[in-house]
């Protein structure tokens, strides 16, 4: 390794927090502004990548992704037997017991890799 090597990048997560709460702000105000249909769906998609980023931020600062994983896991569980139990779309039904599969895949795979202390 040279004396000169450049340092590696690092994310600054108080950037990412930032950022993630400016897209809350936006997609906010446009879910719920009136009168104008492609603001709506701008809006939600602020909504999503602000999950996202507020999620990727979580896990840099804490870096607790076994149980972010674990929890999502859980989720897709009650999601897909959520959707295995009702009665009026067949698409739901079908990939209900798609999403419980992976989901329970997931969640005994991810429990059983042991955390670095």
């Amino acid at each position: 390794m040279s004396a000169n090597a450049l340092p590696r990048p690092t994310l600054d997560t108080a950037v990412i927090d930032r950022a993630s709460s400016g897209l809350l702000i936006a997609g906010i105000l446009g879910v719920f502004q009136f009168g104008v249909m492609p603001l709506y769906w701008v809006g939600l998609g602020a909504l999503a990548i602000s999950v996202v980023l507020a999620l990727v931020s979580e896990l840099l600062q804490r870096k607790v992704w076994q149980h972010l994983v674990l929890r999502l896991a859980v989720m897709g569980m009650v999601i897909g037997t959520l959707g295995m139990l009702q009665s009026w779309n067949i698409w739901l039904y079908a990939n209900g017991f798609t999403l419980l599969g992976w989901s329970t895949l997931t969640f005994i795979v991810v429990s059983h890799v042991p955390v670095a202390e």
